[in-house]
């Protein structure tokens, strides 16, 4: 199974549906970047590492769970996510579970000024 993953510079928030409608469903466009999929055993992984050089996770989005235009994600600032890899680069951890490539393209990634989300599945 592959989950997306989401590098971008903005977004926005849109409403899927026309307003004439009685019920709003909302969605996430993200601009100025690009998108692939990766497994979930390798998000497992990537995430593991910067939760624990952090305490904090990249974003998962559901789109499920936006409810307004004015909705806001709990991006990491790419400055930070550089200092996050860093930390994460400077050990041998990332070699063990094979994840040091993943972990240099976000850094190259954050550098660039991107912002990173997975998609819920």
């Amino acid at each position: 199974m592959s989950i997306g993953f989401n590098w971008f510079k903005k977004y926005r928030i849109i409403n899927r549906l026309p307003e004439s409608t009685l019920f709003d469903w909302y969605g996430i466009e993200y601009l100025d970047g690009d998108s692939t999929s990766h497994s979930a055993g390798n998000i497992i992984k990537v995430q593991n590492l910067i939760e624990k050089y952090s305490g904090k996770r990249i974003p998962t989005v559901n789109e499920d769970f936006i409810d307004s235009v004015i909705y806001k994600l709990d991006l990491i600032n790419p400055e930070e996510m550089v200092e996050i890899c860093n930390k994460i680069l400077a050990n041998t951890e990332c070699d063990e579970v094979d994840m040091r490539d993943r972990i240099e393209w976000f850094k190259k990634l954050s550098e660039e000024g991107y912002y990173l989300t997975y998609d819920f599945e």
